[in-house]
């Protein structure tokens, strides 16, 4: 890295949250970039190793990466709160749904302080728009993905495919 490029990327740290309240979402989402660049890089490394087994810490880059996209969504979600004036609670978050019925049920809670408009295009990129395909939407799958890395176990196999 040379100084100039390493100059600018100290000033894009320099910016506040107050200057841009989406910071925080754009930081996630480039963090979750670099987690894709390191994956792919050992990926390769893995692979030209002529191992058996695919290491264990691939997983981990797995679920940073997707832990990563996955607080981004619920990262907009608060700062949209806040940029409408209202107070963002726990409950707050970005909602992935496969039904219709199960967006309405958590639309209440979830979207609180959104717009009207803003709830609207939540609800255009939610799985269950798919029909009977939901659970293969980018949405549903990064959902399922993220909640396995969370609570079950690190992924490995999703690495390799």
């Amino acid at each position: 890295m040379t100084k100039a490029s390493s100059r600018a990327t100290r000033s894009q740290l320099d910016v506040r949250p107050d200057d841009d309240p989406l910071l925080g979402c754009r930081l996630k989402l480039q963090q979750a970039w670099r987690h894709l660049q390191t994956l792919n890089a050992e990926v390769d490394r893995f692979l030209e190793s002529g191992e058996p087994e695919p290491p264990l810490y691939l997983g981990v880059i797995v679920g940073d990466l997707l832990h990563n996209l996955r607080c981004e969504l619920d990262h907009l979600v608060w700062q949209l709160v806040l940029i409408n004036g209202n107070e963002p609670t726990d409950s707050h978050q970005f909602p992935v749904c496969d039904t219709e019925a199960e967006f309405k049920r958590q639309t209440p809670r979830r979207l609180a302080g959104l717009t009207a408009e803003q709830i609207a295009t939540v609800e255009e990129l939610q799985p269950y728009r798919l029909n009977e395909a939901a659970r293969w939407h980018t949405l549903a799958v990064l959902r399922n993905l993220s909640n396995i890395d969370k609570h079950r176990r690190v992924h490995v196999g999703a690495v390799i495919g």
